[in-house]
C-alpha cells in the first residue's frame, strides 16, 4: 500500500524527466568522459529518486529504513557535489598552470579544514531538535554545503576579477548547482529554527530550487552556445603574470 502523489510530489518527478534526458545525453554525447564527475552525481539523483521516492510512500513513510538510507544518498550527493565542484574548477583553469596547482594544494588541504568546521559547529550550534543524531546530521550537512556554496561562488568571481572565460556548458553546471546549494543550505539553517510547521513550505523551496537547476542544465548542455559576432578582446597580460608568479612561488 502507497500513499497517493502529491502535488510536491508532481513537481519533483515530472523534471526527472529531463534530468533522465541529460544523462542520455551525456552518454551520446560522450560528454560523461568530459565532465565524469557531473554524469556520476546525475545518475546518483536519479538513483536516489528512483529507491526513495516509493519508500517514503510506504505507510509511516518506510521509517526507519527511510531515515538510514536517505541519509545514506545525503552523504553521496554531498562528496560527488565537491567532486563536481573540483571538475569545475579543473576545466576553468586548465589553460593555466599556476591556478590549477594551487587548486590541487587548496582542494587536498580543505578535507581536513571542512572535518574540523562539522565537528566544531556541531559541538557549539544550538540544539532545537530532541534527536541528538538528527542535530547533529543537520548541522553536518549545513556546514558542508555551505562551504560548497562558498567554492562555487569564490569560482565566479575569481573567474570574473581575471577576466576567465566560461566554456557554455561548464558555466552552466556550475549556475545550476549553485543555485541549488544556495537554497538547501537556507533551507537547512532556517528548518531547526521554524520548527516543524515550516517543514512543508521548506520541502517546495527546496523542490522547485532543484528543478530550477535541473532546467538550467538542460538549457545549457542542449541548447547549443550563440556565435557571437562582436566580441570584446581583453588582454590577458594580468591573468598571464598571475600564472607566471603562482608557478614561481609553488615551485620554490
Amino acid at each position: 500500500m502507497f500513499y497517493p502523489l502529491t502535488t510536491l510530489d508532481v513537481i519533483e518527478l515530472l523534471p526527472r524527466i529531463l534530468q533522465l534526458g541529460i544523462a542520455i545525453l551525456l552518454v551520446r554525447s560522450r560528454l560523461y568522459t568530459k565532465f565524469p564527475f557531473f554524469f556520476v552525481y546525475t545518475l546518483d539523483e536519479l538513483v536516489q529518486l528512483t529507491i526513495l521516492f516509493p519508500l517514503y510512500h510506504r505507510p509511516d513513510h518506510g521509517y526507519p529504513a527511510f531515515f538510514y538510507v536517505n541519509w545514506f544518498f545525503v552523504a553521496c550527493s554531498i562528496a560527488l557535489r565537491f567532486a563536481v565542484v573540483y571538475e569545475i574548477f579543473q576545466h576553468l583553469v586548465k589553460r593555466y598552470d599556476g591556478f590549477a596547482l594551487l587548486g590541487h594544494r587548496l582542494m587536498q588541504s580543505s578535507l581536513l579544514v571542512l572535518l574540523l568546521l562539522s565537528v566544531v559547529a556541531g559541538a557549539y550550534a544550538p540544539r532545537t531538535d530532541s534527536n541528538l543524531l538528527l542535530h547533529q546530521l543537520l548541522v553536518t550537512k549545513m556546514c558542508l554545503t555551505g562551504v560548497q556554496c562558498g567554492l562555487i561562488l569564490v569560482l565566479f568571481v575569481a573567474a570574473a576579477y581575471f577576466h576567465m572565460q566560461w566554456p557554455h556548458q561548464l558555466f552552466g553546471i556550475a549556475l545550476g548547482l549553485e543555485l541549488y546549494v544556495s537554497v538547501e543550505l537556507a533551507g537547512t539553517a532556517l528548518r531547526p529554527q521554524l520548527g516543524m510547521q515550516a517543514n512543508h513550505m521548506l520541502d517546495y523551496v527546496e523542490v522547485i530550487s532543484y528543478v530550477c537547476a535541473i532546467l538550467v542544465w538542460s538549457y545549457y548542455l542542449f541548447v547549443p552556445e550563440r556565435i557571437r559576432k562582436r566580441t570584446v578582446a581583453v588582454p590577458p597580460t594580468d591573468l598571464e603574470k598571475w600564472n607566471q608568479e603562482l608557478l614561481r612561488l609553488l615551485q620554490r
